[in-house]
C-alpha cells in the first residue's frame, strides 16, 4: 500500500499542468483526504471528555472543547475544501458530464441553491459581527453554516469505499463506548471529581457538550447507530461490541433525560425497522428486539419518563384546544415556535439573517433561539431557504430507497443516525459542535452512483 500511494504521489509531483494533476489523482485519496478532514470532527466527543476531566473549566465558551472543535472545524474546513476541488477536478477532467452530476446528485443541488439563499439573506440583512463571528456562546456564522454543507455533507458523501464509512462510523461507536463507561463510572461508582458538579446539583447528566440536552442528541445518534450496525453487522464480535454500546448508552441517555432525544431513538428505530421491511420485505427480529431493549431500560432507569409522557400528551391536548395553558407546551417551545412563524411572516423571503431574531425572541419568550432547526433556517434565511433545506435533507433518503437494493450496512446505519438526529432537531437548536454530525451521517447514507 505505501509502495502505491507512494508511485501515485509521484505522479501528482510530476503532472505539468493542472489537468494532469486531475488526471493523475486517483479517486481513492481523495476519499481518504475527504475521511481525514472529518475525522478530528468524528474524534472531538472523546476530546472534551478528556478536557473535562482533567480541566479546571469544564462548560462553557473558555473550556478546552470549544478550542479543540474551532481548530478540528479549520482542519476540515482547508483539507475538505482541497479534496472538493480534486473531485471536481478529477470529474471534469474525466468527462464527467455537468448533466449528469445534477441527475446523480439533486441533494447537493438542493444544498448549493440554500447556500446562495443563505449568502443573498446576509447580505440583504448585512454582515454583521454575529453574522461574521457567530453569537459568542453558539459560534455559528455564516461561514460555519456553509462549512455543514460544503464540507462535512460533501465530503463524507464523496466516500464511497466500505471500509471508510466502517472507519468513521466505527470511531464515533468508539467514542460513544469511552464517554458512556466514563458516565456509567461517575453516575454509579465514584463521583469523577471534574465532573462532580453533576452530583451535587442533581442535573440530568451532562459529560460532554455545553448543555445536557445538546448531549442528549449526542447520546441518541450513540444508541441508534450502535443499535442498527448490531442489527447490519456480520462479525460477531463486533455485534457484541455495538450491542454493549448500546445497551450503554440507553442507560446513560435514561439518565440523561432528555426527553426530544428519547422521542427521536423511538422513532429512529421505528425508521430502522422500516427501512430493513422495506429492504427485505420481511421484518427483522433483531431490530425489534433492541427497539424492546430500548423500551425495557428506559421503564427501568429512567425516573422522568412516565411523567415526561404525561406531560406530552397533557401539552398536546392543551395545544388541540389552543387554550391558555397551550404556550407553555414543550417547555414554552409551543410559544417560541408561535413566535417564530409570526418573524417568519414578516420577511418570508430571505429572513433576518444569522441570529437575526435573538433579540426580539429574548425579550418575547426569554429565548434566544426558535428549538426547532427547520424554523431557525426560514428565520434566517427565509422560507424558500427553508424550502430547500428540507428538500436537500430528504432527498438524500429518497435517494437511498431508490437504490434500497444496493445498501451496505454502514450506509443504512448512516441515513437511520441521520433520521434520528432529525427527529432530535425538531426540538433543538443547531450547534457547532452537535450540527456536523447530521451532516456527517447525512453524507455516510448518501447512496451510489455519485461520480463516474
Amino acid at each position: 500500500m505505501l509502495k502505491t500511494l507512494s508511485a501515485d504521489f509521484r505522479k501528482i509531483k510530476n503532472s505539468k499542468n493542472l489537468k494532469e494533476i486531475f488526471e493523475n489523482v486517483e479517486f481513492i485519496h481523495i476519499e481518504r483526504l475527504a475521511f481525514i478532514a472529518v475525522l478530528l470532527y468524528l474524534l472531538s466527543p472523546v476530546s472534551q471528555i478528556i478536557s473535562n476531566l482533567f480541566s479546571n473549566i469544564i462548560y462553557g465558551v473558555d473550556s478546552v472543547y470549544y478550542e479543540t472543535v474551532l481548530i478540528a472545524n479549520r482542519v476540515a474546513g482547508v483539507l475538505g475544501t482541497v479534496a472538493i476541488i480534486l473531485y471536481i477536478g478529477k470529474n471534469i477532467v474525466a468527462g464527467y458530464k455537468f448533466k449528469d452530476f445534477i441527475k446523480n446528485n439533486i441533494p447537493i443541488v438542493f444544498f448549493l441553491i440554500f447556500i446562495i439563499l443563505m449568502l443573498i439573506s446576509t447580505c440583504i440583512n448585512g454582515f454583521t459581527e454575529i453574522a461574521l463571528r457567530g453569537q459568542i456562546y453558539r459560534r455559528e456564522s455564516i461561514f460555519n453554516y456553509i462549512e455543514y454543507f460544503c464540507v462535512y455533507f460533501f465530503c463524507t458523501s464523496m466516500i464511497d469505499s466500505r471500509k471508510l464509512k466502517a472507519m468513521a462510523e466505527y470511531i464515533f461507536v468508539i467514542g460513544s463506548v469511552i464517554t458512556g463507561i466514563i458516565g456509567i463510572i461517575h453516575i454509579n461508582i465514584v463521583p469523577l471529581p471534574m465532573l462532580i458538579r453533576i452530583t451535587i446539583t442533581k442535573q440530568p447528566v451532562n459529560l460532554i457538550f455545553n448543555q445536557f440536552n445538546h448531549y442528549g442528541y449526542y447520546l441518541a445518534m450513540a444508541v441508534i447507530l450502535s443499535g442498527s450496525l448490531f442489527v447490519l453487522e456480520k462479525n460477531k464480535v463486533i455485534k457484541g461490541l455495538c450491542l454493549l454500546d448500546y445497551i450503554i448508552n440507553v442507560y446513560v441517555l435514561a439518565q440523561n433525560d432528555t426527553f426530544g432525544a428519547f422521542v427521536a431513538v423511538f422513532f429512529g428505530l421505528i425508521f430502522c425497522i422500516t427501512v430493513l421491511w422495506v429492504c427485505s420485505k420481511k421484518i427483522n427480529i433483531t431490530a425489534v428486539m433492541i427497539f424492546v431493549i430500548f423500551i425495557v431500560e428506559f421503564v427501568i432507569f429512567s425516573e422522568k419518563l412516565q411523567n415526561n409522557i404525561l406531560v406530552f400528551f397533557g401539552d398536546l391536548y392543551n395545544i388541540i384546544l389552543d387554550n391558555e395553558d397551550a404556550d407553555k407546551a414543550g417547555t414554552t417551545r409551543w410559544a417560541l415556535w408561535r413566535c417564530t412563524c409570526e418573524y417568519i411572516a414578516k420577511k418570508p423571503l430571505f429572513g433576518f439573517g444569522v441570529d437575526g431574531i435573538l433579540n426580539q425572541l429574548d425579550e418575547t419568550c426569554g429565548s434566544e433561539r426558535t428549538h426547532n432547526e427547520f424554523l431557525q433556517y426560514a428565520s434566517f434565511f427565509g422560507i424558500p431557504a427553508g424550502i430547500m433545506y428540507i428538500c436537500g435533507v430528504f432527498s438524500v433518503f429518497l435517494k437511498g430507497l431508490k437504490y434500497k437494493n444496493n445498501l451496505d450496512c454502514y450506509t443504512t446505519a448512516g441515513l437511520v443516525t441521520a433520521f434520528t438526529y432529525l427527529v432530535s432537531s425538531f426540538f433543538g437548536n443547531s450547534f457547532f459542535y452537535t450540527a456536523p454530525f447530521l451532516f456527517i451521517f447525512l453524507g455516510l447514507g448518501f447512496a451510489p452512483p455519485k461520480h463516474k
